[in-house]
């Protein structure tokens, strides 16, 4: 952080351009040219601002690429016409960044070619001279952010849909079930994880049902019918059943996923 406070002087000097100043980071010379060097080069987005304006003060080579602008441009602009919040906001961000309050945050930048990115960064207040700077690390979390959102989206049909869902692990034993599949079925999470399907049965089905079933899922990945099961009370109800298989980027299976109806008032009103 010392080699790195001295190696600030230079962009202290557009702000004070001082003799004294410069001739104390002279001497340092040697250090900072290879602390710029790291900055300049490394892979990771880096800029340094000054702390009250949000002016641009350097950018490296990693920034001008993500950004679309070269050097030149980017140190002529503020954060601001990079970052999408109001002003209001985005003042109050640096000051909790300059009061080290807050040191990481989740923005929306917008490059040159109009596209917006959502980007985390990582924001450190630095005094050299008199003047405070932000050291900001940015990278870009789009589709972190993006996977993220679909996962909560995700959890939140499953767990919300009326119909019952039960997941396994590639050995079959139950992971997972939501809350349809309890009020379906009158059993609990508790009841069921770590236990195999198999709990279900309602003894209807022969071998041979089951070994047609799981050559299809096997073959094509998936099987969909009308299934006899039990409930925990004892009932025996049909189901209009959907079992799907998920596999892992090398392809092999690391889940199977069941999804159910009761379809007992259907086939009522097909005797009537």
């Amino acid at each position: 952080m010392i080699i790195l406070g001295f190696w600030l002087g230079g962009l202290y000097a557009r702000l004070n351009a001082g003799r004294s100043f410069a001739q104390s980071i002279g001497r340092m010379v040697d250090d900072s040219y290879r602390f710029r060097s790291i900055f300049k080069r490394h892979d990771a987005v880096m800029m340094l601002l000054d702390a009250k304006s949000g002016e641009i003060l350097d950018a490296n080579d990693s920034a001008q690429r993500f950004y679309g602008y070269d050097h030149a441009t980017l140190t002529a602009m503020r954060i601001s016409e990079i970052n999408t919040q109001v002003d209001s906001t985005l003042k109050q961000s640096l000051s909790q960044a300059r009061q080290r309050e807050k040191n990481c945050f989740i923005f929306e930048h917008r490059l040159k070619n109009g596209e917006s990115r959502q980007v985390e960064v990582h924001s450190s207040p630095i005094t050299v001279g008199n003047a405070r700077l932000l050291f900001s690390v940015i990278h870009d979390v789009s589709e972190r952010l993006e996977v993220e959102r679909k996962l909560m989206l995700n959890a939140k049909i499953f767990e919300q849909s009326s119909e019952g869902v039960l997941i396994t692990d590639a050995q079959g034993a139950i992971v997972a079930v939501n809350g349809g599949f309890s009020a379906i079925t009158g059993y609990q999470e508790e009841d069921v994880v770590g236990a195999m399907p198999s709990i279900l049965n309602s003894g209807r089905h022969d071998a041979h049902f089951f070994a047609e079933m799981w050559q299809q899922i096997h073959q094509e990945g998936h099987w969909k019918g009308e299934i006899w099961n039990r409930r925990k009370d004892g009932i025996v109800y049909p189901q209009l059943l959907s079992i799907s298989v998920v596999k892992d980027d090398a392809g092999d299976v690391v889940n199977y996923i069941g999804v159910f109806s009761d379809i007992t008032q259907l086939k009522d009103s097909e005797k009537n």
